[in-house]
């Protein structure tokens, strides 16, 4: 019985003998295999061939290394830019027409002489030495007036008819204009667009005005002009008297020359 035993599990038997004499055994001390088993995990340096398969996922574009925190770490969240509307931009141009004889600057919308610069090289020349700056000047041996912009640009010359002996050379201002007057020495004698710039030696005005009319009829002609066929003032055509009542205000410099 005991060698069956023996057989079917492989045990430790040891005899201790007794006290001397007994013949018996003391104790019987079986030593039974562990039942508990210790395994070793693979580890992941070591790894055992056809075990565990280890992929390593690659790294994605998107994702950077943080730098390392410091005592307090910040994260700053850039807002995307604001969309941004398109600007309109509208510019308004100022068209300048020709000045018309109105009587009236209201004509010549956006008149400005420093736009002209050069002069039509056809066009007579004012004398020498006729002075500087924005004026008129009216040569009596030439019979003949220039608007002289300050740039030295002519606005316009014509022809006129006054007289050799006055006014006197020298320098004078428009100092009064009329729209409609008269002779003092004679009512029947009327004009238009008088610009006075000198004084007669009876005390009358001296100006730039329309050919006059003596009841109603003009006292000369315009082919006439360049001819010193006046009283004491300056006679024009119906649209160079216009022209300098618009382009001359009070003030205005008028140089006489011989």
């Amino acid at each position: 019985m005991l060698a069956a035993l023996v057989a079917l599990a492989p045990t430790s038997v040891a005899f201790a003998q007794g006290p001397p004499g007994t013949g018996d055994p003391a104790t019987t001390t079986t030593t039974v295999p562990s039942t508990t088993s210790t395994t070793t995990a693979p580890t992941t340096s070591a790894e055992p061939r056809g075990s565990t398969t280890t992929t390593t996922a690659p790294i994605s574009p998107a994702t950077t290394s943080a730098p390392r925190k410091s005592k307090a770490s910040t994260t700053t969240t850039s807002a995307p830019p604001a969309t941004t509307r398109p600007t309109t931009t509208t510019t308004s141009t100022t068209t300048t027409v020709p000045a018309q004889a109105s009587g009236t600057w209201i004509t010549a919308p956006g008149y400005n002489p420093a736009w002209h610069s050069i002069n039509n090289p056809l066009l007579p020349r004012p004398p020498a030495n006729s002075g500087v700056g924005r004026r008129i000047v009216y040569s009596k041996g030439q019979q003949r007036i220039w608007l002289m912009e300050a740039n030295g640009y002519i606005t316009n010359t014509h022809l006129v008819s006054g007289r050799y002996d006055i006014p006197a050379v020298g320098y004078y201002h428009v100092y009064s204009k009329s729209l409609n007057t008269f002779a003092t020495h004679n009512p029947a004698i009327t004009w238009m667009y008088m610009v006075r710039f000198a004084v007669g030696p009876q005390g009358g005005g001296i100006g730039f005005h329309q050919i006059p009319l003596l009841n109603g009829v003009p006292m000369q002609t315009v082919a006439q002009l360049g001819q010193p066929l006046s009283g004491g003032c300056v006679r024009q055509s119906h649209a160079d008297a216009v022209l300098v009542w618009n382009w001359a205000p009070i003030g205005t410099l008028v140089v006489v020359m011989p």
